[in-house]
């Protein structure tokens, strides 16, 4: 398994423990994590702290269709991502999903997260002058 945050990759060796610890550590997760099976399905995920998260699963590394639930709680991802570290599927039928033929995955949230998080910062920036003074 590889597992793979904003601010960190762990390619070999990926425990239960890695899996829990990038989710009860918001800053280490950033705004995604995506966890690679060996089989090359992917569970990823886009969201931070307490707001709405977006799970995604590709059957197959290179899959060009993908099923994505919305709004679930880190809680909700969690238990998902541990299931799929164990290889059960149980977290399969936990959720409402949508087939998505476009394969586009979180980057559309994690674009949007990061002009939520960053837009503030450049405005001010940018209204000071841009550092010309």
């Amino acid at each position: 398994m590889k597992l793979e945050t904003e601010n960190r990759l762990i390619e070999e060796g990926v425990t239960e423990e890695d899996v829990l610890r990038v989710f009860n550590d918001d800053e280490e997760r950033g705004g995604f994590v995506i966890l690679t099976s060996d089989d090359g399905s992917v569970l990823q995920a886009a969201g931070k702290g307490r707001s709405p998260f977006t799970l995604e699963f590709y059957p197959e590394a290179d899959a060009p269709r993908y099923q994505q639930a919305t709004q679930l709680n880190k809680d909700q991802v969690r238990a998902a991502f541990v299931d799929f570290f164990h290889g059960r599927t149980a977290w399969r039928s936990s959720f409402e999903w949508r087939e998505v033929s476009e394969r586009k995955g979180c980057l559309p949230a994690i674009l949007i997260l990061g002009g939520v998080i960053l837009g503030p910062v450049i405005g001010s920036y940018l209204f000071s002058g841009g550092g010309n003074g």
